[in-house]
């Protein structure tokens, strides 16, 4: 069982994290990042989830060496 399956995950939790991800957003949109590559991103991310149903361990900084998941490029 995964940490993501052993606890429940209530509505503020998701709260939580919706408003955190905004606040994400907002800050990388003000650093000049487009807000179409942001949203290419975030699908291209769901996509893989989805796929794996699962957040793949290899997005971990530690153990990726750096390289995304999708383009394989650092």
């Amino acid at each position: 069982m995964t940490e993501n399956t052993q606890r429940p995950f209530g509505q503020s939790r998701i709260d939580t994290v919706e408003q955190d991800l905004k606040r994400w957003l907002l800050l990388q949109a003000q650093a000049g990042v487009p807000e179409l590559v942001l949203v290419d991103l975030l699908r291209e991310y769901a996509d893989v989830i989805e796929h794996r149903g699962v957040i793949p361990r290899s997005w971990d900084e530690a153990s990726r060496g750096n390289q995304c998941p999708i383009r394989g490029d650092p």
